[in-house]
């Protein structure tokens, strides 16, 4: 059947704009994708019942669309509002347990424009869009259809973007370590030995570092290693940052030879 088809002698149905026009209301209503691909394959079939399965595979499934029942109904749902909208009720049938058809009140024909000189394309008209509501649950008996809340959908985007984030900081965290105590020996030469921790010979700036040894030596000891070779452990805080990073080394960080292991520990709070 033709792409623009008309309806009952007044609705014409372009399938390529996904709109449906009334020529004695001048009312025109546009569908969403999907609704729009089932009504033109509905249509196509006539009169024949098309099967959901055929709706399914040929809206959703080859297009690699995930599909569920509540979305499907849901579209089809659209599509009956279309009609009203048009003043047609009972446009689409249900068979049940087999599929939908096109109802026997309902002619169709392909569309020429010579019978209605004036309304063209239609575009200059009143149109009203359609979209599927995605926080409206569709119950149906015997089906048990999975609810999509968008309240939920909101309430966990800032879980996503942190676990999205949390990779990419721990990234530039160790690249900053590594260009500081790495690259510039110079600041690592600043750092002292100041005690034993947890068995570690406990190393930081005394002039870079604004905590002093005794909330040091608790972090240490509440969230450091232990060391059973004497490892020495080279303690970094940065201001405004709740978080402390620990370098564990077999021996002298500036020894290139030396093999080194870090650890970051994120405060909640001040330490």
């Amino acid at each position: 059947m033709s792409d623009i088809i008309l309806i009952n002698k007044k609705i014409i149905y372009n399938k390529n704009t996904a709109t449906l026009f009334n020529t004695e209301t001048k009312i025109s209503t546009t569908l969403v994708t999907p609704a729009n691909n089932c009504l033109a394959i509905i249509l196509n079939n006539g009169n024949e019942i098309t099967e959901q399965k055929e709706l399914f595979s040929k809206v959703w499934e080859e297009y690699g669309l995930p599909i569920n029942q509540n979305t499907y109904y849901q579209n089809i749902s659209l599509i009956r509002k279309a009609f009203r909208q048009m003043d047609i009720d009972e446009a689409i049938v249900t068979i049940p347990r087999r599929g939908l058809t096109v109802s026997s009140f309902i002619q169709l024909e392909p569309y020429h424009e010579n019978n209605f000189p004036d309304v063209s394309n239609g575009q200059q008209h009143p149109t009203q869009h359609l979209t599927v509501d995605e926080g409206v649950r569709t119950e149906l008996p015997g089906i048990k259809i999975k609810e999509h809340s968008l309240f939920r959908e909101v309430f966990l985007a800032p879980v996503k973007v942190f676990n999205f984030l949390m990779p990419i900081l721990i990234f530039f965290i160790t690249l900053w370590i590594i260009n500081v105590f790495f690259t510039n020996k110079s600041e690592m030469e600043h750092y002292t030995m100041n005690g034993k921790i947890n068995g570690c010979n406990v190393f930081y700036n005394e002039k870079r570092t604004t905590q002093s040894w005794l909330s040091i030596s608790r972090t240490i000891a509440k969230f450091g290693r232990s060391c059973h070779r004497s490892e020495n452990v080279y303690f970094t805080a940065m201001q405004d940052i709740p978080r402390v990073s620990l370098i564990y080394c077999a021996g002298d960080i500036l020894n290139k030879k030396t093999q080194c292991a870090s650890q970051y520990i994120f405060m909640n709070g001040s330490l």
